[in-house]
């Protein structure tokens, strides 16, 4: 996708029965004060509910504005966000998610200010208030503002996509489609092309809901396993596609991940040995009668 001569910004929007929530996401962005052209890029991941009809009118309503990418069939996140991507035009990318919004009207033109005028950072996030049935969680602070690759580069993410404007030069690999917590992936290839500058301020919300990518109450043995399995697939995903250059790293990822499920077989050995052995002695008592 070449760079758009108009569009300083694509916000890059992917959404999937989000009727609850796609409006006000639309209008956190449509209400951004900027000096700039911006352009709405939504893929719309064929949803069951109004989602595709609420992003439809707000397209008919804001001419030229709008770029939507509606799906014939469902693509799945990682499918989606790939292909949703590959279609932004813009210099910079503005990360917004479907069931997330924006608070702050000057939080995009902060964002592209800053990057314009410092070329070695390749991206920039800030604080968001994260939100479960209407009560704020409490989140750590961050001790600097100044991140490099080998700051992202941990188990877990520490900014949320809804901050996140990066320049439009992520080149995702074809196993991308494939991985789970594609957004961990996409942070850290931004940090390996610049710095990311962190604001210390909050400029979006995320709200927790049953529907939502990082709410689960599945937290039986099996999902908990499988999501071992699809983290070590990950880290070896991108230990590939980064050539090995940060090895040691994600091979510490990896390590924890391969041991609980050593524990788990080692536990499931010893529950199969022992109804192994119950069977022979309950077999052994039915044959004397």
């Amino acid at each position: 996708m070449e760079y758009s001569d108009s569009k300083l910004v694509s916000v890059f929007i992917t959404t999937y029965n989000h009727e609850k929530f796609i409006a006000k996401a639309l209008d956190s962005v449509l209400m951004q004060k900027v000096n700039f052209d911006y352009e709405i890029v939504i893929g719309e991941d064929c949803s069951i509910d109004k989602t595709r009809d609420i992003v439809l009118k707000y397209a008919k309503e804001n001419p030229n504005k709008f770029k939507l990418l509606l799906n014939q069939k469902n693509l799945g996140i990682e499918k989606n966000q790939m292909y949703t991507l590959s279609q932004c035009s813009g210099k910079y990318v503005a990360w917004l998610e479907g069931d997330d919004y924006w608070t702050n009207p000057d939080k995009l033109q902060m964002q592209v200010d800053f990057l314009e005028k410092n070329h070695d950072f390749a991206g920039c996030c800030h604080y968001t208030d994260l939100i479960h049935n209407g009560k704020q969680i409490p989140q750590a602070k961050l001790t600097k503002d100044v991140f490099t690759i080998h700051d992202t580069l941990l188990s877990y993410t520490f900014f949320h996509t809804s901050s996140f404007v990066f320049k439009n030069n992520v080149k995702l690999p074809k196993a991308y489609r494939k991985v789970i917590c594609g957004d961990y992936f996409i942070f850290n290839i931004v940090a390996s092309l610049g710095k990311i500058k962190h604001f210390p301020i909050v400029m979006s919300n995320h709200l927790y809901h049953e529907k939502g990518l990082s709410f689960s109450e599945n937290n039986t043995n099996k999902y908990l396993t499988n999501l071992d399995k699809k983290k070590i697939h990950l880290y070896n995903v991108m230990n590939e596609y980064f050539n090995y250059k940060y090895n040691d790293r994600l091979i510490e990822l990896i390590t924890p991940h391969k041991e609980i499920l050593r524990l788990e077989h080692l536990k499931r050995s010893v529950i199969l040995r022992g109804i192994s052995k119950i069977k022979r002695i309950i077999s052994s008592i039915l044959k004397k009668y």
